[in-house]
């Protein structure tokens, strides 16, 4: 009896592990990217058809998914958020998670090709390789590595669109284009975020300096800027009806405001910083500081301190701080001063 509730409760643990493998969410997310094209490609849905391409899709993205996660144990050990996956906790072997993943992959490109046509198949296939064997290992070399991701993730719809025609042109080619510009503020957002477990990992993914400054802030704001008029092209092309391209052109420009809206909360970070400094010189050398800089230091409480600019902040610094110790006050903070570093490395 308690044999037969031990092997049950093995069996049980294993499920729940090769499902979290499969990382459910994010692959029926991907589903549905590739059926949306698969939908637009078609006048008239044969369902059976339809749920078969879900499948393949489902089975493909998961594919991809455990053989990074294959190729990351050690690295998932590192971070808060991967850590209790079911490869660094042992629950499963790497063997496993291999064969499960191979199993999913032939499931899926045999479908696609079998079933649909040999383009699709192999525009899977191709997908697969880039995202687990290309951009998994640049993930620890630098921003190329959203580049080269961007490609397999912006396949999804491109595929539904071939699975359903068999055919390459503009239409697939514009749904391609959509997802590939929404790819970097989709990374970037994601590596913003986890920034302290991307670091821990190597994982070198934010644009430019790779910091959390308002330069990659404004980076991800040019990216999205493209998703705007993008959004109206399915409709030029006749794939979509006039309100449906208003819902795209609407959502880009949703997009673009969270990206203004981190713009503005960078700059103000990095105007507190800046000042809160300029509080520990004070404190530490007041008797030098003149009488002007004492009613801006007063001031910073009060409502239009808002406006205060932050190249002033550090030339208004820079003039204090030079009789001080004979040299422009250098922030520690440099995410947030790139300016002071470069003139303090001259």
């Amino acid at each position: 009896m308690v044999t037969n509730k031990i092997v049950a409760f093995d069996i049980k643990t294993k499920f729940k592990a090769y499902y979290e493998l499969l990382k459910f969410r994010l692959s029926a997310l991907v589903t549905f990217s590739g059926a949306f094209g698969y939908y637009l490609a078609t006048k008239h849905i044969n369902t059976p058809k339809f749920i078969l391409f879900c499948f393949a899709a489902f089975c493909l993205t998961a594919a991809a998914n455990i053989v990074n996660q294959i190729k990351e144990i050690d690295l998932d050990a590192l971070m808060k958020r991967t850590k209790l996956r079911p490869l660094p906790t042992k629950r499963l072997t790497s063997k496993e998670a291999g064969i499960f993943a191979a199993i999913l992959l032939v499931s899926s490109v045999s479908i696609f090709i079998f079933e649909f046509n040999l383009r699709a198949g192999l525009l899977g296939l191709l997908s697969f390789i880039l995202y687990s064997f290309v951009y998994t290992p640049l993930k620890q070399v630098g921003p190329i590595g959203v580049f080269i991701g961007a490609f397999p993730g912006a396949f999804p719809p491109m595929i539904g669109w071939i699975a359903a025609t068999n055919h390459f042109g503009w239409e697939p080619g514009i749904l391609f284009a959509i997802q590939f510009f929404w790819q970097f503020p989709h990374f970037w957002a994601i590596a913003w975020v986890a920034d302290e477990d991307y670091k821990n990992a190597g994982f070198k993914m934010l644009p430019n300096n790779g910091q959390k400054d308002l330069q990659t802030a404004v980076t991800i704001m040019i990216y999205t800027l493209f998703l705007v008029p993008l959004g109206f092209v399915p409709y030029l092309l006749g794939m979509t009806g006039f309100y449906s391209a208003m819902v795209a052109v609407t959502c880009g420009v949703l997009f673009l405001c969270q990206t203004l809206y981190l713009m503005k909360n960078v700059t103000l970070s990095a105007d507190d910083s800046l000042i809160e400094q300029a509080r520990a010189l004070a404190r530490l050398r007041g008797t030098t500081l003149n009488e002007e800089f004492r009613k801006w230091l007063a001031s910073y409480n009060s409502e239009d301190v808002g406006g205060l600019k932050l190249a002033q902040t550090r030339a208004m610094l820079d003039e204090l701080s030079a009789p001080i110790v004979g040299k422009p006050f250098v922030p520690t903070d440099y995410r947030f001063a790139p300016a002071a570093q470069h003139s303090a490395t001259q």
